[in-house]
């Protein structure tokens, strides 16, 4: 196993890396980190967490300075938002030239953020076929139009067995596309909800998609925030559909 990426290049032999994101805080980490995936044969599974939690503002030509005196705002969001495109253009890069990688865990990586960076890795796990387990959890994948694009990785990928969405506000309009793509899926055994804004319209799609999804095995709906109010008709749908 290898926490960190200072030894990537000196380790050509591991089975499992996590990265933190101080470790890939700017674009020359980054790009380091792309290639020791494509170089490297021997790691299935692969965590990449934080990586927009502990960005190195130096990197950045605008803000070489000392930053601390004073910056304009709106310009270190737009510096930030050109850095997130990087990050995913060269991960993405390594990833589709890594034919080892069957678990892969992006936890935290605010992906939602952007929904031309959901598109744009949504586009990658779409066509992808050697990832079985994929981790978004925690990336703010909440509005209906992410939600689409995941819908289209689960629609289309013949390879994913896993997929966790856990704690990214996904709400009832989000589940409905997830579970419109589960319908026609036959890959899929275990699906994480936990924790997200599914309210009784959700778990009656829910509901409906066990009915006609005989792949899931397992799905994790785990705690939800909602008004108790009238919520049995959507959980009675779940258990209809079992």
């Amino acid at each position: 196993r290898v926490w960190g990426g200072a030894h990537l290049h000196r380790k050509p032999s591991f089975d499992q890396l996590c990265i933190h994101g101080k470790e890939v805080n700017n674009l020359d980490k980054v790009k380091l980190l792309s290639s020791a995936i494509k170089e490297n044969t021997t790691a299935e599974n692969v965590s990449i967490d934080y990586m927009f939690t502990h960005v190195d503002l130096n990197q950045f030509e605008e803000f070489s300075t000392d930053y601390e005196e004073g910056y304009d705002e709106e310009k270190l969001l737009e510096c930030i938002q050109r850095y997130r495109e990087e990050v995913w253009k060269y991960l993405v890069d390594g990833l589709k030239c890594n034919k080892t990688i069957t678990s892969l865990g992006l936890h935290d990586n605010e992906l939602g953020l952007s929904l031309e960076d959901t598109e744009f890795v949504c586009d990658f796990l779409k066509h992808n076929k050697t990832i079985k387990k994929i981790s978004l959890s925690y990336n703010k994948i909440g509005s209906e139009d992410t939600c689409k694009y995941l819908g289209d990785v689960i629609k289309h990928n013949k390879t994913l067995t896993s997929l966790n969405l856990r704690h990214n506000n996904i709400d009832s309009l989000g589940v409905k596309h997830i579970c419109n793509a589960l319908k026609s899926n036959s890959t899929l055994t275990d699906l994480g909800l936990a924790y997200n804004e599914i309210d009784k319209s959700g778990f009656e799609c829910i509901g409906k998609m066990i009915e006609s999804n005989s792949t899931l095995k397992e799905l994790n709906i785990g705690y939800e925030e909602f008004d108790c109010v009238g919520i049995e008709k959507g959980f009675k749908d779940i258990v209809d559909g079992l």
